[in-house]
């Protein structure tokens, strides 16, 4: 069901933006109308229910809040309150910050897209330490992205910050902390930890690496099925090491395993061993999974880990080939 929201601002391309922004974003599931003066908003009112309310500071006095909706005032400061929500913040946050408080308030929320039945789960992984392979699978998200819902989880103990860019972000340290936590509606902060690199959804690396060996293979399950059932993403691509406890479990969550591995003799020393490993184990089927992907030894001599434009359509073009 369409969560109904007005925007009540007499700043009229504010107001615009912000109901165009608001009705592309699809999954939120929200319709959202965008009126400059307060007689056009009760005119409205009187003919459609009405959600939630945002109005600007200066209809702060004559507006009578209504109980059959949740209203808040888009604030011009940064101070803190319940009643109001920072104007100048990015229109995504705007939308986070009302699912939560929406949720927390009793009301139910679903997101609207439907999936269509093929989610996968593609695991990214190698034995060679020394295969940046976060190259690989960012590279496979970005292009999976273009095509379908995907988000790219990042399971390393090391933050990927050089390729993803330095700053501030949310990361699975975050999410780490919201799966240990009881209550519902987890999936709408979980969505607030997303970082978005172009067309991505990216869920990125701890912040310090003992936290990775902290999580439990049942807190990797509920995040897995959050995105799947919650957030509909129809791929989810997992970066991880074969250097954690949960890397047999992991192995086994995906559909496809896609390996990267070094060409020549260097592959012998690790690709040939782990699959020998795999079939002393009692793990042969693991094997039917693996799709493999060959990197020259030379480039993992490269200083810079940034891929240029010229080496990420190659791995896109091979990626294309795998038919992903």
């Amino acid at each position: 069901m369409k969560i109904t929201v007005a925007i009540l601002d007499r700043q009229e391309d504010y107001a615009r933006l912000l109901m165009e922004f608001m009705n592309q974003q699809a999954d939120y599931g929200f319709f959202t109308v965008a009126f400059t003066e307060e007689e056009l908003y009760r005119d409205f009112e009187k003919d459609h229910k009405v959600d939630i309310l945002l109005y600007a500071e200066e209809f702060r006095e004559g507006m009578i809040t209504n109980l059959s909706k949740v209203s808040y005032c888009l604030c011009e400061d940064t101070s803190f309150s319940n009643e109001s929500i920072f104007k100048y913040q990015s229109a995504s946050n705007i939308m986070n910050l009302l699912l939560e408080r929406y949720i927390d308030l009793g009301y139910t929320w679903k997101p609207v897209t439907k999936n269509t039945g093929k989610q996968k789960v593609i695991g990214v992984f190698s034995p060679c330490y020394e295969i940046r392979q976060s190259h690989i699978a960012i590279i496979l998200a970005k292009y999976l992205a273009t095509k379908e819902k995907c988000v790219y989880l990042c399971l390393q103990p090391i933050f990927p910050s050089e390729i993803l860019g330095y700053g501030e972000h949310s990361s699975l340290s975050d999410v780490i902390y919201l799966l240990k936590q009881d209550g519902a509606n987890k999936s709408v902060k979980i969505k607030q930890c997303l970082e978005q690199v172009g067309e991505l959804n990216c869920i990125l690396g701890t912040y310090y690496f003992a936290e990775i060996y902290e999580l439990t293979f049942d807190e990797i399950i509920n995040l897995i099925t959050e995105l799947k059932e919650n957030l509909l993403y129809e791929t989810i691509v997992i970066d991880f090491s074969l250097y954690t406890s949960l890397a047999l479990d992991l192995l086994k969550v995906c559909d496809v395993l896609l390996m990267p591995q070094l060409a020549g003799e260097a592959r012998q020393c690790f690709s040939i061993a782990f699959e020998e490993q795999l079939k002393r184990t009692g793990q042969d089927q693991l094997l039917e999974k693996l799709v493999q992907i060959v990197i020259p030894y030379e480039e993992q001599k490269q200083k810079s880990i940034r891929l240029d434009k010229q080496k990420e359509a190659e791995y896109q073009q091979i990626l294309k080939e795998l038919q992903f």
